[in-house]
């Protein structure tokens, strides 16, 4: 089948024209992206071992003591929209390096708060498996322990024969950045990445569980992982679970391991 860049680019530009604030946001973006645009993704494997970390902010002295509270919400009624979720969906988000998720998901640093501490919850989610994912990373700036996926992405974009047209790299690096935007407290923002989200979940020949990409909070630093729940329940061990104190005094932050809670208690 011959790709046609031509009127795919020229859906890339309405796509990017959409007012993301207006209510029929979704469906017209779904729509373009199930029909008009060429929807480039690189599928990688989450290896055996692989260490995830997910936290939960202890608000007003609430105490997590179960496995399923520190995990993805259930709860879909009070579930928001977010970078690959739609309202109602349950998604667990999650980090590869422990502090990441205090970024995440801090309120003193989303509020820009000079002084204040906050308690927070972190599971840590042992791979027992290896499992598909697809990545996208706009800035391939990344630290030692991401070397060997992001080695094996720039080898696959050298030289996947899709990826030698230069509308096809603009394609993927459209989407790229959608996952690396800033976004502050306007969740429709994340219309276009949940929309690519759920159709390559549910479009891909392969099996794919979820996502890997950027993290925006901790500049950049890390890599986030996206995932399914039935990819929580097969492949995931929650092997550790400890409490951190976040502390931040005249704007600047600093954090303390509080206690190390019953690995036991939270599995049962």
């Amino acid at each position: 089948m011959t790709i046609d860049f031509e009127k795919s680019n020229q859906a890339l530009e309405i796509i990017s024209s959409i007012n993301l604030d207006s209510v029929d946001a979704n469906k017209r973006i779904s729509y373009l992206i199930k029909n008009r645009l060429i929807v480039p993704y690189i599928l990688t494997s989450i290896p055996k071992g692989f260490y995830l970390y997910r936290a939960r902010e202890n608000q007003n002295g609430q105490e997590f003591t179960k496995r399923d509270q520190i995990s993805y919400n259930k709860n879909k009624s009070k579930i928001n929209p977010g970078r690959v979720n739609r309202k109602g969906q349950s998604i667990f988000y999650a980090s590869h390096k422990w502090e990441t998720p205090l970024f995440e998901t801090s309120s003193l640093i989303k509020n820009g708060i000079k002084n204040g501490k906050e308690v927070f919850t972190i599971g840590r989610w042992l791979v027992k498996d290896s499992f598909l994912l697809f990545v996208l990373i706009s800035r391939l700036t990344f630290l030692d322990e991401h070397a060997e996926i992001l080695s094996k992405y720039k080898s696959f974009l050298q030289n996947a024969s899709e990826f030698n047209n230069p509308d096809a790299i603009n394609h993927l690096q459209f989407f790229c950045d959608q996952f690396a935007r800033s976004v502050k407290w306007n969740n429709n923002l994340y219309k276009i990445s949940s929309s690519y989200f759920n159709h390559i979940i549910t479009n891909t020949k392969e099996k794919v569980f979820g996502m890997l990409y950027p993290t925006v909070e901790y500049d950049y630093n890390d890599l986030n992982v996206a995932l399914l729940p039935e990819a929580v329940e097969k492949y995931l061990v929650l092997d550790m679970v400890v409490k951190y104190e976040l502390i931040i005094k005249d704007g600047e932050g600093d954090y303390r391991l509080m206690e190390i809670l019953d690995i036991d208690s939270f599995n049962k």
